[in-house]
């Protein structure tokens, strides 16, 4: 009866140790499977940073470029503003000469009218002698 007791607790035993091999090796499993989990997330958020970080690149690229752009055009802007005041400028002057003109020409007119008035109060006297 010993002996089977002693059986009993060795098959017991031996039983325990399968059971505690088998929760080792299914705790070295799951310790191993998220070891590979880990790293494939950290590959993964590795990856996306990478991603991030040349898009972000890109962009910043093309901010640069968006304010060349925008600094051509102010001083195109800027250029075509002192064009545009030289423009009125000219005008300006263009006007003022336009109006000393006329204002020669009548001037020019009202004397050709006051000879003409002259002659004929000439030729007048003359025919009247």
């Amino acid at each position: 009866m010993l002996e089977k007791k002693i059986g009993e607790l060795e098959q017991e035993r031996q039983d325990m140790i399968k059971m505690m091999e088998a929760k080792g090796k299914a705790d070295i499993q799951k310790h191993v499977d998220l070891k590979v989990d880990r790293q494939k997330i950290q590959d993964d958020h590795s990856s996306e940073r990478r991603v991030s970080e040349a898009q972000i690149a890109k962009l910043q690229m093309h901010i640069e470029k968006l304010d060349e752009e925008r600094e051509e055009s102010i001083q195109k802007a800027a250029s075509m503003e002192m064009e545009m005041t030289q423009l009125q400028e000219a005008i300006g002057k263009l006007q003022d000469e336009r109006i000393d003109m006329k204002q020669q020409r009548e001037e020019k007119m009202t004397k050709l009218q006051e000879n003409m008035d002259t002659l004929r109060e000439e030729r007048d006297a003359m025919e009247s002698k």
